[in-house]
């Protein structure tokens, strides 16, 4: 009897490292990718010895071929990574009918030659194994279908593995048409990194862009007085000028009387104006403003604050534009862009309560939008453009980015996104390399070191809550390891990508969106309810990217 069982499902399921499924005997390994050009998609697979365990494996992945063409699709388009294992001891409070169950949950995604360095590459018997692969298909190949194998040694025995790469024709753009705010603490990355300097800092920026999400701060800003407006502007020029950067977050501080330090606000979003009209680009058009020290006042008790705050910031920045106005002869553009910092939208994390007065811009819970009802109540409620909302926590139905969690919901978020008419949405800490504990004689949190591979739980009791990434520190790497979930998330801003060009589309072949899309979303979701499973979304996805493809062929045609 064949000792190891190599198998595959698609990276929308999380297979456990210790739990027994029935397709280890059922299903044969054979990799599916289908993506339009320019776009991110990914395979897994698996390994389970049965009576003995593998001490080494690899993975070489070739060049495949087209079918009845001459074309080929590089192994160069392909990166692989080994999944780590992380144990979720108690599962999250929300999460007792996700359909999981405690145990060791795939999340980080190590460098495979890195997993090769530190002799990671084995399993034990009885338990899973995941090789995850991620190919991105390049704006230049030939769509149609390509075929190939890739060769899995394992213990000196070679394993064939079929490998498909279906390329639609069409390409999703470089800009990214949703925008976000996903932070990245400092703190976290001096406890997991042993590192707080601006290299570091920049390298997980440069990570999250490279995922299509924009960074709560483009710019570390650890000594406000030190911190020049110029060089906010100088972060902003670099990561703007690669055109994938949906979202520049402006920097907002507390102040104890005005709310808003009103100085530092002037500062940079002068600097950023000032740099907006030199480069002839409206940065401001992609501004936005968060205000975290305001956030929940369901929670903290802060409703006063938070409508002297968002009252304040109206005026402000209309103050702010007139001085920049002021500041230089009056051509058009600057006018333009003296405009667009007038409509900045200061996003606030509340949902609707008849104490709340002042907020023009909701970013409500996800849990808050459970039907048309109320999410045409938010809709009306926009003063400037589209709300956004936001996720925290691990729930069982509802899209979230915990451990014990669905990937399929942490995709369809954005799916959700697009069809709910939201412009955007807010993730509050990517980074949270420490554990809060709290202390009864202080009466707070304190932010206690751990191994972050090793513990799922930082902040209350939700696996996964407040982190998406890993340290690189100890694998020598410079720079963030890479989660599953955050792969999920870029999976969900491509396809929103899908959903901006099909409308787009429709509008063009006088088709109604609506019509289009309603039988491809209500078999994927209810309200803000995950009801699909991977088979049906992947049946679901390829109807969307049909209807694209047909539709710009007519067009064309």
């Amino acid at each position: 009897m064949e000792n190891l069982i190599v198998w595959s499902v698609p990276t929308t399921e999380k297979i456990l490292r210790d739990k027994t499924y029935c397709e280890t005997e059922n299903n044969s390994v054979n990799l599916l990718f289908e993506a339009a050009k320019n776009e991110y998609e990914s395979a897994q697979i698996l390994l389970t010895p049965r009576y003995k365990n593998v001490d080494f494996y690899t993975l070489e992945i070739r060049p495949l071929k087209m079918v009845n063409g001459s074309e080929i699709f590089s192994d160069e388009n392909f990166t692989i990574y080994n999944q780590k294992y992380i144990e979720v001891k108690k599962l999250s409070p929300n999460a007792e009918h996700s359909g999981f169950s405690e145990g060791w949950y795939p999340d980080a995604l190590l460098p495979f030659e890195k997993a090769k360095e530190y002799k990671e590459n084995n399993v034990k018997v009885g338990n899973n194994q995941g090789i995850f692969i991620s190919v991105k298909v390049p704006k230049t190949q030939k769509s149609g279908e390509y075929e190939g194998n890739f060769i899995l040694s394992a213990d000196g025995k070679d394993y064939i593995i079929p490998v498909k790469v279906i390329v639609w024709n069409f390409e999703i753009p470089d800009e990214v048409h949703c925008q976000s705010d996903f932070v990245i603490g400092s703190n976290g990355l001096k406890l997991g990194e042993n590192n707080y300097f601006p290299e570091m800092y920049a390298k997980y920026v440069e990570k999250l862009i490279e995922f299509r999400l924009a960074p709560h701060r483009v710019i570390q800003l650890m000594n406000l007085p030190y911190n020049e407006g110029k060089d906010f502007a100088s972060a902003v020029r670099r990561y703007a000028e690669k055109g994938n950067l949906s979202t520049i977050m402006l920097p907002v501080y507390p102040h104890p009387v005005t709310g808003i330090n009103e100085p530092v606000y002037r500062k940079f979003a002068l600097a950023m104006a000032e740099a907006a009209d030199e480069d002839g680009v409206n940065y401001f058009d992609k501004a936005a403003v968060y205000c975290g020290f305001i956030d929940e006042p369901q929670l903290n008790g802060t409703w006063d604050e938070v409508n002297r705050v968002c009252k304040r910031f109206e005026d402000l920045k209309c103050e702010t534009a007139d001085e920049f106005l002021a500041a230089k002869p009056l051509t058009e553009f600057r006018k333009n862009i003296a405009e667009s910092m007038k409509n900045v939208n200061n996003y606030v994390t509340i949902h609707f309560d008849e104490r709340i007065t002042e907020v023009k811009a909701w970013c409500p819970g996800v849990n808050k939008m459970d039907s048309e009802e109320v999410r045409e109540k938010y809709r009306k409620a926009a003063k400037h453009g589209k709300n956004w909302w936001y996720q925290c926590g691990v729930k069982s139905t509802e899209p979230n980015y915990g451990i014990d969690a669905s990937l399929l919901g942490a995709r369809l978020l954005m799916w959700m996104t697009y069809d709910y008419g939201l412009g955007g949405t807010l993730y509050w800490e990517t980074v949270q390399y420490y554990k809060w504990v709290f202390c009864a004689e202080t009466h707070c949190n304190h932010e206690v070191q751990i191994d972050c591979y090793k513990e799922a739980v930082r902040c209350a009791e939700d696996n996964g809550d407040g982190f998406l990434f890993y340290p690189g520190k100890p694998y020598g790497i410079f720079g963030p390891v890479e989660s599953i979930r955050l792969h999920a998330i870029r999976d969900g801003f491509e396809e929103y990508e899908y959903l901006y060009l099909l409308d787009e589309l429709c509008k063009k072949a006088g088709r109604s969106f609506k019509e289009e899309t309603k039988n491809i979303f209500s078999a994927l979701y209810k309200d803000v309810t995950v009801i699909a499973n991977a088979e049906v979304f992947a049946e679901n996805r390829r109807k969307l990217a049909d209807k694209i493809v047909e539709l710009q062929k007519n067009i064309k045609g």
